[in-house]
């Protein structure tokens, strides 16, 4: 995107104040009511494909309920495409979806209501009351259908008379030439009167009456857009009309977007030919609704006690938080792992040759050793005699060597030296009756989870991933306690129903339930009286402590004594690996 198209704040916040009142009108969209605790179109956009997910699947929604999780998103996407479930064009998912889930225009009623009423204003929307009753603007359009935009006026001025102006409200729009009030505009209905406008077809058009004044409004004021995503065809179709005129919006053309925030390409070329008619149109990056209008209050309004000590708010969330950092040279700790305090630093050690790794599998003492191939060596871990007699099976008749992987850079980072250590740890693992997954994942085929939302054919059971990595000069093993699911499906890596029962059941266990996991976990797996284990193959040392998750422990800090407390904010400073 050209930078010309974007208003500097300050320039359009000045600009703003030396204005004449009622020079801009407002458009809402869905983003300016997020403060106030109604999801934005893109939200429901995803409640939309996890119902039509969960009822396909005859799981409950509640079962899926992070859909902030790419994980999750990812597992509903694949599904959706995987049945065909799709839009012609990706812009209209929010009126596709949500037909596909409510086909009757009175269950979306509905389904609206829930989501809109009994919501509290935003301090965005009574700072634009406060707009709108000083005669600042005296003029806001919105495609929301809650009444966020009427309560914030009547909050700032009880018993303020103003015009509030719908599809279906037909005595109404005929007032809209006449009345001398200010008018809130709701282009696609009121949650609590009107046939609602969502689906594709209803979105096409907008109301002739309400399309005339919108123009009229356009040839004589500026128009900001906030929160507004830009997919209703209606309101896009219509600005294309007349923005190459130079009639149109004398005071600029404003659209607000996040910092993180890209316009599609519609919205980016209707911008940029609005700029070639008008250097004060353009796109206004801002934090977000309540700020932009606290600061447009600011700049035009007599000073509201209530707002002010409101604003307080918006104040402290932008102060930055400065914390004091453990230095580089303390040992940083990690809740869920456990030191390696002693691991093998010698392999035996034999040329190669033209060994393949497929034939490293044919030896029936293989589940003796430890192998692994490694620029043109083969090495080994394992009690001598195991050792020869693995290579006699293979028929090698070289004599191993032993040689020191640390002095010859084999060991630590090297994924040759981990990978060693994984399977050897898994051979002890298995000899216990646990089952292997993944590298270095074990589940126990006696600890099924008991779960009714798992569908038929599948079954779920405790496991725990394991993960080596190296820190500060030490080996660490990290546990993180997972589901294993068994599929009646032969693809069981593309299964998305697998990813989904796994998701579901983790996304139900916090830090405490976690915590207790672990402490099983570690208890099963290593000896209980004595920090260490042995595969006859090789030891491995761990330390006495283990820590978990569960905030309480982080009150003890007899565990972590290279952690510091903030005596203000009580918080913990920690050096991240």
């Amino acid at each position: 995107m050209e930078k010309n198209l974007y208003i500097n704040l300050g320039t359009f916040l000045n600009r703003f104040e030396v204005r004449p009142n009622g020079s801009y009108s407002f458009f809402l969209g869905s983003g300016t009511s997020v403060q106030s605790g109604i999801p934005t179109g893109a939200q429901l956009v995803w409640d939309f494909k996890r119902r039509l997910y969960c009822d396909h699947h005859r799981i409950a929604h509640e079962k899926l309920r992070d859909l902030q999780s790419s994980e999750n998103q990812k597992m509903i996407q694949d599904f959706l495409e995987s049945q065909k479930i799709l839009p012609a064009n990706p812009r209209l998912e929010y009126s596709f979806y949500f037909e596909r889930c409510f086909p009757s225009s009175d269950d979306r009623k509905y389904y609206i209501q829930t989501k809109v009423s009994n919501s509290i204003p935003s301090i965005g929307h009574k700072c634009l009351g406060r707009l709108f009753v000083e005669n600042v603007s005296d003029c806001i359009f919105t495609t929301n259908f809650d009444e966020l935009i009427e309560s914030g006026i009547q909050l700032v001025k009880p018993g303020h008379s103003f015009l509030v102006v719908s599809p279906e409200k037909h005595e109404r729009i005929g007032e809209l030439e006449r009345a001398s009030f200010s008018k809130v505009i709701k282009l696609h209905g009121d949650y609590r009167y009107d046939s609602l406008k969502n689906t594709t077809e209803e979105l096409k058009s907008l109301d002739s009456n309400l399309a005339a004044f919108f123009k009229k409004i356009g040839a004589s004021k500026g128009l900001i857009f906030v929160g507004y995503s830009g997919n209703d065809d209606s309101i896009l179709t219509l600005l294309e009309e007349i923005v190459d005129n130079k009639e149109y919006f004398p005071h600029g053309l404003v659209w607000c977007l996040r910092q993180d925030q890209k316009p599609n390409e519609r919205i980016e070329s209707l911008l940029t030919r609005a700029r070639a008619v008008n250097e004060h149109s353009g796109f206004l990056i801002i934090d977000n609704f309540d700020e932009l209008a606290y600061l447009l209050y600011s700049k035009k309004c007599k000073r509201d006690e209530a707002i002010e000590k409101e604003s307080k708010t918006l104040v402290n969330k932008k102060q930055v938080f400065n914390m004091d950092f453990a230095l580089a040279n303390q040992q940083p700790f990690i809740l869920n792992a456990v030191e390696i305090s002693k691991f093998p630093s010698t392999a035996y050690s034999v040329t190669s040759g033209d060994l393949r790794w497929a034939d490293l599998k044919n030896p029936n003492s293989r589940d003796k050793v430890v192998y692994s191939l490694f620029k043109g060596k083969l090495y080994l871990w394992g009690k001598k005699d195991d050792c020869a007699q693995y290579l006699a099976e293979l028929k090698i008749n070289q004599t191993s060597t032993s040689i020191d992987l640390f002095k010859n850079k084999l060991g630590e980072e090297s994924s040759f030296y981990q990978g060693m250590i994984y399977d050897a740890l898994m051979i002890h693992f298995q000899g216990k009756g646990f089952q292997r997954f993944k590298r270095a994942g074990i589940f126990d085929p006696k600890s099924a989870v008991n779960d009714r939302s798992i569908p038929r054919g599948y079954q779920a059971f405790e496991a725990v991933e394991l993960q080596l990595f190296w820190g500060d000069g030490k080996l660490r093993l990290l546990m993180a306690p997972t589901i294993y699911v068994k599929s009646p499906v032969q693809d069981m890596k593309n299964d998305p129903v697998v990813t989904g029962i796994v998701n579901r059941i983790k996304s139900n266990r916090y830090n405490q339930k976690v915590g207790e996991l672990l402490k099983v976990w570690r208890s099963r797996l290593f000896q209980k009286t004595n920090d260490s284990f042995s595969l006859e193959i090789l030891a491995l040392y761990l330390t006495r402590h283990f820590h978990l998750p569960d905030i309480r422990r982080l009150r003890r800090l007899n565990f972590y004594k290279d952690a510091s407390i903030m005596k203000n904010q009580k918080l913990f400073s920690i050096q991240m690996i």
